[in-house]
């Protein structure tokens, strides 16, 4: 199984996100499924494509997932780090545009558009999903509403070089419930170690037409 090709953060591995929770429209990259995929790049331009089992499993129907990258500036911005840790000293930027459709139920397609520029003092981010008329869970859009747009404004600043990361982000779900959601997030990164020692803290404030809720966050992720 692997993760279906549906925009950046979404592929980016747990471990190596900033803010403890993974953002709403990242979750649909990070569903796996059973199929085949195929890669390349040339130049500046990156693609992905994949062919998987979709909501229907191992029924005839196919779930279909592409995505392709181009960088703008640079080398464009590492799909493998979420924030400034470990990014170029002059600024990366990239571009990607993401097509998806599952077979097995009607108008189960949508597009994924994302925009992120890095270096090794700040990150800055975009990501926007446009969810079709019907909900495809197989592809991890089951969150959603159907017809909607969620989207992802997210932003990172190194306090303290390669020690003391700050962020925040903004998600706005679309949906009927009027959804939205500020994370506020502090990391300590240990002894040089990156994303794979490192303590959080976070704040997430949720607004929703049915109330709204805080939550404190800490976490020690140690990665062998």
């Amino acid at each position: 199984m692997f993760k279906v090709p549906i925009g950046t953060t979404g592929g980016i591995d747990g471990n190596n996100l900033f803010f403890i929770d993974r953002s709403g429209t990242g979750g649909v990259g990070a569903t796996r499924d059973t199929g085949v995929q195929f890669s390349g790049s040339f130049d500046q331009v990156g693609w992905e494509l994949a062919a998987t089992n979709g909501g229907d499993g191992a029924a005839d129907e196919l779930a279909i997932s592409a995505r392709i990258a181009v960088a703008l500036t640079g080398e464009g911005a590492s799909s493998a780090v979420e924030g400034a840790y470990g990014g170029p000293d002059d600024i990366g930027a990239e571009a990607s545009l993401s097509f998806f459709e599952d077979g097995s139920v009607d108008d189960g397609d949508g597009v994924a558009i994302d925009v992120r520029a890095v270096t090794n003092v700040y990150s800055v981010g975009v990501e926007m999903i446009a969810v079709g008329d019907a909900v495809a869970p197989a592809l991890g859009v089951g969150a959603f509403d159907a017809d909607s747009s969620p989207i992802t404004f997210q932003g990172t600043y190194m306090l303290t070089p390669d020690t003391w990361e700050l962020g925040i982000r903004f998600q706005d779900f679309d949906n009927a419930a009027d959804t939205e959601v500020i994370d506020l997030g502090v990391n300590r990164y240990i002894d040089g170690e990156g994303h794979n020692a490192k303590w959080s803290i976070g704040y997430v404030m949720a607004e929703a037409t049915a109330g709204d809720a805080d939550t404190l966050q800490a976490q020690l992720l140690i990665s062998l």
